[in-house]
């Protein structure tokens, strides 16, 4: 797998500097204090500093992350990527950086490796989409991330997609020079109180939902973007990530068929109790709904757990989420509604084939 020039920074530099680093070079940044490496700062991660990006340490705002040897496949750094959901990974020898990988390096890999036969976006998409309006308050736009523990919203102005925005859309602001936009009032609550469309996205890619996770998967390549918003004709129905194109990789690896994406370091040790009970719960309904694989993904605000979970299956794809002081209690949540879902589109099929007879 080929490598990427790592971009790098000192733990003691402010978040500033890494936010425009990040900007200027697509990539996450691998901070270091000398020679030890500390983490990874980028768009999912610098919300820890967001609050004051000028005065925020780099080293308070890094995510430890896996490192990945030279000898790494393709399918080993999908999974890399995934445990934490990481964008840009360090590849080292020791204590020696020889470089980085991206979601580009493993796409190129994957394709190289014929990892994408068989998929289609309609399988692997995140849907539906959240959007926002183009005249909303960034407030509203940043509320609705955080509330829904999302990263991105498409922005529509009477009904069509005109947009994308991200947190690190909002974050640039705050952390950049005041005067790179003149058409804004100064000060946070004028940053809060300015429309999404100051801060979107316009070119915006898209692809349809037939098309292939190949086709999907060159179309970032070949345009340097981290996901495709899914439209059915002008309306965006979902969204589909490098991420879900690494996952796709991991189910046909994975006897199991139940994914964890998202625990700390700290968490970790619990991975095994959350899969095994997804597999339980898959073996309670697959006798009824045939499926292929259970995601979960954690995420942790403070001390509380947001849990979301996942099953894709050839009928029916089933999302449920929960949060809870304990990880376990939001893992047992999402699972009863997993379950719940998946009795309701049981009983549903039997009437439409009762009625089918019938009629």
């Amino acid at each position: 797998m080929q490598l990427a020039k790592a971009v790098t920074i000192e733990a003691n530099e402010p978040l500033s500097k890494a936010v425009s680093l990040i900007e200027k070079n697509g990539v996450g940044v691998l901070v270091f204090e000398g020679s030890k490496y500390l983490g990874v700062i980028e768009e999912r991660t610098i919300r820890l500093g967001a609050d004051n990006p000028r005065t925020t340490l780099c080293r308070s705002a890094a995510v430890k992350t896996p490192i990945l040897l030279p000898s790494a496949s393709a399918s080993d750094a999908c999974g890399a990527f995934f445990t934490g959901r990481f964008k840009t990974l360090p590849v080292m020898e020791g204590s020696k950086l020889l470089g980085s990988v991206t979601r580009w390096e493993v796409l190129a890999a994957m394709r190289e490796d014929g990892l994408f036969s068989g998929h289609s976006v309609r399988s692997h998409m995140t849907s539906p989409i959240l959007t926002v309006d183009a005249q909303a308050p960034v407030s509203l736009a940043d509320a609705m991330m955080k509330q829904a523990h999302v990263r991105r919203l498409a922005v529509l102005s009477n009904g069509h997609l005109v947009g994308l925005v991200s947190i690190f859309d909002l974050l640039k602001a705050k952390s950049g020079p005041k005067q790179r936009r003149p058409q804004m009032r100064t000060g946070a609550r004028g940053e809060l109180n300015s429309s999404v469309s100051s801060f979107m996205k316009v070119e915006v890619e898209t692809i349809p939902p037939e098309a292939s996770l190949l086709q999907a998967a060159e179309k970032m390549l070949d345009t340097q973007v981290p996901a495709l918003i899914v439209v059915d004709g002008q309306r965006p129905v979902g969204i589909i990530s490098a991420k879900d194109i690494f996952e796709s990789a991991l189910y046909h690896e994975d006897e199991r068929n139940v994914l964890v994406s998202g625990l700390s370091a700290l968490d970790r040790e619990a991975a095994d109790a959350v899969v095994d009970d997804g597999r339980k719960m898959l073996g309670k309904i697959g006798h009824s709904l045939p499926v292929e694989a259970l995601t979960f993904h954690v995420k942790k605000t403070g001390k509380e757990y947001f849990v979301s979970g996942h099953i894709r299956g050839p009928v029916a794809q089933l999302r449920a989420s929960a949060s809870d002081y304990d990880l376990m209690g939001a893992v047992s949540m999402v699972l009863d509604e997993l379950r719940t879902q998946a009795l309701k589109h049981k009983h549903s099929g039997i009437e439409r084939r009762k009625n089918k007879r019938l009629g």
